[in-house]
C-alpha cells in the first residue's frame, strides 16, 4: 500500500488516540477553575519504510501546556487491532505478527517538563534481521498517571500517543477474503435493506476493501447500487471486520432480488473479491388490501346472484298455481348454492384466505 494511502488510515487512527487519550482527564471536586490538564505530542504519526536489520534513531517532542510542572512516563505499546468502531486497540503484550514494541527503546522513560515547556524524547528502533515483510504498528505513549487525592475526590490522568507505522521491505502479501455477505432479513415489505459483510485480511499489510453492491430484480434489471465501506475503514493483518450499508428505494417493488458485492483492495485497488446474496420484497400491506377487496367482490357477487335467483323464483310462484314447475332445476340448485359454479366460488375464496395466511407465516418466520 502506498505511503499516501497509509497516511490517510493512520491519520484517522491518530485522531482517535489523541481524542480518546484525554477523554478521562477530570478535575477534583470542589476545585472550580482548576489548572487545565493535557499534553501535546508531535509528530502524531511516524511512517518509515525499513529493511530487516536496520537501526536508526529519531525522537518525539512533548509539550506541557499546563500552568504547573508535570512529570510524565514514556512507554511503547503494540496495536492489537481495531475495535468495531474502527479505533485502534493497544496492548502492553508483544504482538509478534505485526507488532513493534520489542524493536523500540526509549532513552528517557520518565521526563519532567516545566509549565508551558517542551522536551525532546529520543528513541531508537532496532529492526530484527528476521522481521517479516509487511506492515508493523505501534505507538509511543506519554502518560500522566492519575494522582490520588489526599482526602476525597477524583484523580487526574491522561495519555496521548504518537503512532508508529513501519513498512518492512520485501514481498507484501495483499489478500482478502469475504467470509460472509448477507442481508439482515430474508423478506422485506419495501426496499429498505441492510447489507452486512464480514471481510478478513489474510495477508500481512493493512487493507481497506471498498466497492459497489449492484442490486437487480427477478427480470435482470438493475434497480440500485450502494457502496460498501465508503469511508475506507481499515482491516489489520490476520483479522476480520464487519461492514454494513443500507439500501433504500422508492416506488413499488416486489419479487426476488439479487445483490452482487465487488470489493477492491491493495496497491491502486488492483485486486478484487466478490460475493452475492438474494432477498425478497413482498409488500404485504397492499397485497392484503387487494385480497380483502377481492374477497368482498366475490362475496358481493355470490350474494347478488343468489338474491336475484330467489327473487325470480318468488315472482314466478307468487299467486300462480303450477308456476313452481316452470322454475328449472338449475335455478333451484343455484339458489341453494349447490351448483358447480358456487363450488368454484368457494374454491376461489379458500385460495385467497390461504394466500393471506401464507403471507403472514412468511413474514413471521423470515421478515
Amino acid at each position: 500500500m502506498k505511503k499516501k494511502a497509509w497516511g490517510a488510515v493512520l491519520a484517522g487512527m491518530a485522531a482517535a488516540v489523541l481524542i480518546g487519550g484525554i477523554a478521562f482527564a477530570q478535575s477534583a471536586p470542589g476545585t472550580p477553575g482548576a489548572d487545565a490538564t493535557g499534553v501535546k505530542v508531535q509528530p502524531a504519526i511516524f511512517q518509515q519504510i525499513v529493511n530487516p536489520g536496520d537501526k536508526f534513531s529519531t525522537s518525539i517532542t512533548v509539550t506541557n501546556p499546563d500552568a504547573v510542572s508535570r512529570t510524565y512516563t514514556v512507554s511503547v505499546k503494540d496495536i492489537s487491532g481495531l475495535n468495531s468502531g474502527g479505533e485502534p486497540e493497544f496492548t502492553s503484550s508483544s504482538v509478534p505478527e505485526y507488532g513493534i514494541s520489542s524493536w523500540v527503546s526509549v532513552q528517557n522513560p520518565t521526563i519532567t517538563i516545566p509549565a508551558g515547556g517542551s522536551v525532546t524524547v529520543p528513541f531508537t528502533v532496532n529492526v530484527p534481521s528476521t522481521a517479516a515483510p509487511g506492515g508493523h504498528y505501534g505507538a509511543i505513549f506519554v502518560t500522566y498517571g492519575a494522582t490520588r487525592p489526599e482526602f476525597t475526590g477524583t484523580g487526574i490522568g491522561y495519555q496521548v500517543g504518537s503512532l508508529l507505522d513501519f513498512r518492512i521491505a520485501g514481498q507484501a502479501n495483499e489478500t482478502a477474503e469475504i467470509r460472509s455477505f448477507s442481508t439482515d432479513k430474508g423478506l422485506y415489505q419495501n426496499a429498505n435493506v441492510t447489507f452486512g459483510a464480514d471481510v478478513a485480511d489474510t495477508g500481512n499489510v493493512l487493507l481497506r476493501p471498498r466497492g459497489p453492491i449492484d442490486i437487480t430484480n427477478m427480470f435482470g434489471q438493475k434497480v440500485g447500487t450502494v457502496i460498501m465501506n465508503d469511508s475506507n475503514d481499515a482491516i489489520f493483518p490476520g483479522q476480520d471486520r464487519t461492514f454494513t450499508v443500507n439500501w433504500t428505494s422508492g416506488g413499488f417493488m416486489m419479487g426476488r432480488f439479487d445483490a452482487v458485492m465487488s470489493l477492491t483492495y491493495g496497491d491502486n485497488a488492483q485486486k478484487t473479491v466478490s460475493q452475492e446474496t438474494s432477498f425478497w420484497i413482498i409488500p404485504i400491506v397492499p397485497i392484503l388490501a387487494l385480497l380483502i377487496i377481492l374477497l368482498l367482490v366475490v362475496f358481493g357477487f355470490i350474494w347478488g346472484v343468489r338474491a336475484y335467483v330467489r327473487k325470480k323464483i318468488a315472482a314466478m310462484t307468487d299467486g300462480r298455481q303450477g308456476a313452481a314447475a316452470s322454475v328449472s332445476a338449475e335455478e333451484r340448485l343455484l339458489a341453494e348454492g349447490r351448483l358447480p359454479f358456487s363450488r368454484l366460488i368457494f374454491i376461489l375464496v379458500a385460495t385467497v384466505v390461504f394466500a393471506v395466511i401464507f403471507l403472514m407465516i412468511l413474514f413471521f418466520f423470515f421478515g
